[in-house]
């Protein structure tokens, strides 16, 4: 379920971000269950982080918040690649894309 904006304190938390901070890591590793309100939060704050120009991950999911980014499709909208196992896997891919960036030399 998509809200048409995204709650007033995602307000705070980009402007919280700096300009340097080009990934963004849900780490859902005590997230023991998710439902539809859940994952339409975090389609809402990431949609709003992806319009930042800011990648999103997510980290550390647990079975059934994954079955349910599965189910949903959520993980093909984010990419599947940036679905991450551990914080470690999520650091990896951080790296890489910050490497990627516009203006910074190729590794």
């Amino acid at each position: 379920m998509m809200r048409n904006r995204p709650p007033e304190h995602l307000a705070t938390l980009l402007s919280d971000l700096g300009l340097e901070d080009q990934v963004v890591v849900f780490r859902l590793r005590n997230t023991p269950a998710l439902d539809a309100t859940g994952l339409g939060a975090l389609e809402d704050v990431t949609n709003a982080i992806r319009k930042t120009g800011r990648h999103v991950l997510v980290c550390g999911t647990r079975s059934q918040p994954l079955a349910v980014i599965r189910r949903a499709g959520f993980d093909q909208r984010l990419g599947k690649e940036n679905v991450c196992h551990s914080v470690s896997q999520a650091l990896e891919r951080a790296a890489a894309l910050h490497a990627q960036a516009p203006g910074r030399p190729s590794a």
